[in-house]
């Protein structure tokens, strides 16, 4: 508990959120939810059309027309789970504008980032012991896009890391006199992560062959609710856009990326070694760039393949060789204008469980322990210029990124020494109206 109150805190320091578009209607939703009880965001029209990052949502396919309602282009996952934090806000009548939205949204995602490392805590201590799974979920928690993009505001990914964490640990309690509640509640996290983001159909299919091949027994009970809710969000999908695979198709073909001539069907049609190389070691998106240490997490992913002490393993890699092919082949790999290598941040749960098994051989080699902690104290200054000092233009100026993407690979103006140099963001939860 004091793990995720001290993550909790610090995800907090900052006093506001960092969004950008993408959240935003996962923002609103929930209320939408609550009050009405539908998935629209009709109410918000004349709210959105008063806000600049409102009405830029059409623009960026974030939000689309259909059949006469305002509906976002996004899995309905992250709204639904986010529906408790914004039951007490509703009730007390206290959400008025965009700025009181977005302070219930951060404090949701900062608990549920913050609750799953100390998930993924508890999962460490059952592979490596307390010592490593501290270090495993501090690294995650503090030194990942898990501070700097997943706890800041309602995107996809802190509810799917949520929901991942919890898989996990509840997928390794099987292989310690689990049963069948244990498998049912693994088979609904997952179902749940796939529901907040269609990536995690690969993390669920991994894990689904884990259950396959060693507890097949349970099989029945893991798979049932992956079903059930597969079933629910197709029917959501067909129900609101005409078909299963969802409302992606307005963002590939909106007015900012149109001129692409990218659909459903060739946006992933990037080669994969170049897509490696960016998503690796890019200068202002490369993961092993903003969070070095993860070379200690898919070098210890390799070492433990043949380890039989860490069954998990080998579905662990193919979770993250699938994952990184698919990422590779994104023709919009760099994920926008948010912080470093957000589309990495669901791999963070995997590697956190590598470090778990990792720790204890680094530990006891000076030399690796002291090129881990220096890795750790970059990637820790790294999220820290994140989240006090971002965004600072760098992604809108001279040219969007979106627009000219050369400008990913320059590295004589970097958006970390850009950042830097611009100084701290102001603290928006205690700017009032007036200011």
């Amino acid at each position: 508990m004091t793990l995720v109150i001290s993550l909790f805190v610090l995800y907090n320091l900052n006093l506001r959120e960092i969004g950008v578009l993408d959240p935003l209607p996962a923002t609103l939703l929930p209320v939408s939810l609550l009050v009405e009880g539908n998935a629209d965001l009709d109410e918000f029209r004349e709210l959105l059309a008063g806000d600049a990052h409102g009405r830029a949502l059409v623009a960026f396919g974030t939000v689309q027309e259909r059949d006469g309602h305002l509906v976002s282009s996004y899995p309905i996952g992250v709204p639904v789970l986010a529906v408790p934090f914004y039951a007490l806000p509703v009730w007390l009548g206290w959400l008025d504008d965009i700025a009181d939205y977005r302070l219930v949204a951060k404090l949701a995602a900062s608990f549920m980032v913050a609750l799953s490392a100390g998930l993924l805590f508890l999962a460490g201590v059952r592979i490596g012991g307390v010592e490593a799974a501290l270090v495993a979920a501090i690294t995650y928690g503090a030194a990942s896009n898990a501070w700097t993009v997943a706890s800041q505001a309602l995107w996809q990914h802190g509810p799917g890391m949520l929901c991942l964490s919890a898989a996990l640990l509840l997928v390794l309690r099987l292989e310690r006199n689990g049963g069948a509640r244990t498998a049912l509640a693994a088979g609904v996290f997952l179902a749940l992560a796939v529901a907040c983001r269609s990536l995690n159909l690969i993390p669920s299919a991994c894990l689904g062959l884990f259950v396959l091949v060693r507890h097949r027994r349970w099989v029945l009970h893991f798979g049932l609710p992956l079903i059930l809710v597969g079933v629910w969000q197709g029917g959501y999908n067909v129900s609101t856009f005409g078909e299963i695979r969802g409302g992606y198709e307005a963002i590939w073909t909106s007015p900012w990326h149109g001129w692409r001539g990218l659909n459903q069907q060739n946006a992933f049609t990037h080669p994969i070694g170049a897509g490696v190389v960016n998503l690796l070691l890019n200068p202002n998106k490369g993961l092993l760039v903003y969070s070095p240490w993860a070379i200690f997490a898919i070098v210890g992913l390799a070492a433990s393949l043949r380890s039989k002490e860490f069954p998990l393993s080998p579905y662990l890699s193919l979770w993250v060789v699938i994952v990184v092919v698919a990422l590779a082949q994104n023709q919009l790999w760099w994920g926008g204008s948010g912080f470093g290598p957000r589309y990495f941040c669901e791999l963070q749960t995997a590697f956190a469980l590598v470090l778990a098994w990792l720790w204890p051989r680094i530990a006891r080699r000076p030399f690796l322990r002291t090129g881990f902690a220096v890795c750790i104290a970059f990637s820790f200054a790294v999220q820290v210029i994140g989240a006090f000092y971002t965004p600072c233009g760098w992604h809108e100026e001279p040219v969007p990124i979106d627009l000219d993407e050369s400008r990913l690979w320059d590295w004589r103006d970097p958006q970390l020494l850009r950042c830097l140099r611009a100084g701290p963001r102001p603290f928006e939860f205690l700017m009032s109206d007036a200011d």
